[in-house]
């Protein structure tokens, strides 16, 4: 089972590492980040752009920890697509490590008697399990999605256009579905993961792309075909400026849901008895406008837009 315990497992050794990085050789600057690090801890080390850069600059990356790197890695590619959660963050990056080892991607566990190179059979298998079993089925399905669409998304367009195979599109809904039946799940509980699969459903369009900005800068830079390639990134650039802008239009109407009450609730300023009491003034105009308000703002995103952007 893929558990989100990358974070967990840093200690002396990936923390000297992020110091040495983010010092550069000054000890002045070493001196800060080992207050930091002894009243915050490691997670602003990690999350500082600045230690990423120092990464690129090494001249090679053979003495760092592997985890390490790829958490940091990951960890930039998550926040440039709006994923702030540190537990996805681990979670994908435990996920990209333990897949990384021959065949494990297409298991459900570590040592399984049984390999599922298609999503399809994932699905024809979850209808008719129970119990354990089909639980790590479900959470299979959602991870090897994610693994599949996010660090090989050339390999799935390629198949489009030379076999007519399903698009990103479908492994994104297989994806989610995967994650959202796990989270649903009472081993999720158990294990206290169906709060993370319940995010990572949400998140699957964001953290898919996220890891396709990692593949495409540090595992495979040279694309077979670096047309698809363009118009798969100008695709994916689309969807996050469509999903901020959405994003933002939902804080500004939850921003128009409080104004009028917080208007009409402010403390007195010795003004109100000049003006009067608007409502009376205008017929009413006050609680009619607050109605059409609330009815307006109550509205949500069209379903169909709402799905596509997963």
């Amino acid at each position: 089972m893929i558990l989100p315990n990358v974070r967990a497992s840093f200690g002396r050794t990936e923390a000297q590492w992020l110091i040495r990085l983010l010092s550069a050789g000054d000890k002045s600057r070493k001196r800060h980040w080992e207050s930091v690090l002894a009243d915050h801890g490691i997670d602003p080390l990690l999350d500082d752009p600045r230690t990423l850069d120092a990464i690129l600059r090494m001249p090679t990356l053979a003495p760092m920890p592997p985890s390490l790197v790829v958490y940091v890695f990951l960890r930039g590619a998550l926040l440039e697509n709006g994923i702030e959660s540190r537990l996805l963050c681990d979670y994908v990056t435990s996920l990209f490590l333990e897949f990384g080892h021959e065949k494990r991607s297409l298991r459900i566990r570590q040592y399984d008697d049984k390999d599922y190179e298609y999503l399809v059979d994932l699905v024809a298998e979850i209808d008719e399990t129970d119990g354990q079993r089909g639980f790590m089925l479900r959470a299979h399905l959602g991870n090897y999605a994610l693994w599949l669409s996010g660090l090989f998304p050339d390999h799935i367009v390629a198949r489009v256009h030379r076999k007519g195979g399903p698009g990103l599109d479908y492994y994104e809904t297989l994806g989610q579905t995967g994650y959202r039946l796990a989270a649903e799940a009472p081993f999720a509980r158990q294990y206290a993961l169906d709060e993370l699969y319940s995010t990572a459903a949400d998140a699957f369009g964001p953290m898919r792309r996220a890891m396709n900005d990692f593949s495409d800068s540090y595992l495979l830079p040279q694309p077979a075909s670096p047309d698809d390639r363009v118009l798969r990134q100008a695709d994916n650039a689309y969807r996050k400026t469509l999903r901020a802008r959405l994003d933002a239009e939902r804080a500004r109407e939850r921003e128009r849901d409080d104004a009028p009450d917080a208007y009409w609730d402010a403390p007195s300023n010795g003004t109100e008895d000049w003006l009067g009491d608007p409502s009376e003034d205008l017929g009413g105009w006050k609680d009619d406008w607050t109605d059409d308000s609330d009815a307006w703002n109550d509205g949500s995103p069209d379903d169909e837009t709402d799905d596509w952007m997963r």
